[in-house]
């Protein structure tokens, strides 16, 4: 072998190495993001207040009313 087709082929490994990198590179540029998971919805503070209030009248009829 001829000292310039071991340079060649050395430059041909390294342009297949750069490729593949710069492939990956440009995969991962253009990948789908992975979708955030959606946050729990919190119940609006008006809709706990009424729960509550519903809570404590059920309480109330539960109660047994005094002799």
């Amino acid at each position: 072998m001829s000292t310039t087709q071991l340079h060649t082929e050395e430059q041909q490994w390294k342009v297949r190495y750069l490729l593949s990198e710069l492939t990956k590179g440009v995969d991962e540029l253009f990948a789908e993001p992975e979708p955030e998971p959606e946050p729990e919805q919190e119940p609006e503070p008006e809709s706990i207040t009424k729960r509550i209030s519903a809570l404590a009248e059920l309480i109330k009829r539960a109660e047994p009313e005094p002799d």
